[in-house]
């Protein structure tokens, strides 16, 4: 707790203020663009719009809040943070439903959950207006549960550090309403979530940290996989793979780092024409075969 109540005074030296918390949003903005960019072909896409979209309804909430200085009250304020920081859950919840066709509607069950988490934050504007916001409970229990479920997800990857460094950052949006730890975090918390946020972005586009090359390229294609889309994901794939490859009756399988138990001689030419089938679910042709360095079968 001491070091929890310690973080104010750094922040005073290194931008806890409106303008820094504005300048970090619009940096992570800009990140995010460059990060869908890249995502481009896939369906990851969709994280990355709910993505943006939470870092900047939370950049306008704070150049509202900062513009309206004294006129808005503590309590309203709070409620703005609220609404705009539990976005955050959005995209980790997104990825879990990243598979065609389904992942379309999947954004529909994103945004009916989002409309669960804001009803707190509803009922004290529109039924207690000028209340104070209140989060408790199984509330605030599903929120902790949600965060953890996102971090866990690439804790196994390659980027798992850059995963729990962007988790931290959720937790610094949204400290007040969880569990255990009930704090007026208020821009603080938005200055420390941003900046973890901003840092873990940086990392990723970076390709923090690197990955040792695969000595197949089919190698290189389902380790990109299971890093961008997490440990859920490439379970559900390998095992899939395998199935299959036990009932043609295949002497090789799909482990974590890619193709593995191939004897001497053995052809793996199947199993990586199921896996290119089954990875075409979630990414293009043309995103295999820029790995590949060769069109797509």
């Amino acid at each position: 707790m001491e070091a929890i109540v310690s973080i104010p005074g750094w922040l005073a030296v290194t931008g806890a203020t409106p303008a820094g918390s504005v300048a970090f949003g619009f940096l992570s903005i800009i990140l995010l663009v460059v990060a869908c960019r890249r995502a481009w072909g896939t369906t990851l896409v969709a994280p990355c719009c709910w993505a943006i979209a939470c870092v900047t309804c939370i950049t306008l909430v704070e150049t509202g809040i900062g513009l309206a200085g004294q006129s808005l009250s503590v309590a309203t304020g709070s409620i703005l943070r609220y609404l705009a920081a539990t976005l955050a859950i959005c995209p980790a919840v997104s990825v879990l439903g990243a598979k065609r066709p389904q992942y379309v509607v999947w954004q529909l069950i994103v945004l009916s959950l989002w409309a669960i988490l804001v009803l707190p934050a509803m009922e004290a504007l529109i039924l207690s207006p000028g209340s104070e916001l209140r989060v408790d409970g199984a509330r605030s229990w599903f929120l902790l549960i949600l965060l953890l479920i996102g971090a866990a997800n690439y804790v196994a990857t390659r980027f798992g550090f850059v995963a729990v460094l962007g988790s931290l950052g959720q937790v610094g949006l949204l400290l007040e309403p969880l569990p255990l730890i009930s704090l007026p975090w208020g821009m603080d918390g938005v200055v420390v979530g941003l900046s973890l946020v901003l840092t873990a972005l940086t990392l990723a586009l970076c390709g923090f940290p690197r990955r040792a090359p695969s000595q197949r390229a089919m190698d290189e294609v389902w380790c990109d996989f299971r890093d961008m889309y997490g440990s859920l994901w490439a379970l559900r794939v390998s095992e899939r793979v395998n199935v299959a490859g036990r009932a043609a009756e295949m002497e090789v399988s799909l482990g974590w780092h890619g193709i593995q138990g191939v004897p001497p001689g053995a052809d793996s030419t199947a199993l990586d024409r199921h896996l290119k089938s089954l990875l075409r679910r979630f990414v293009s042709r043309e995103w295999i075969a820029r790995r590949l360095g060769k069109s797509v079968d």
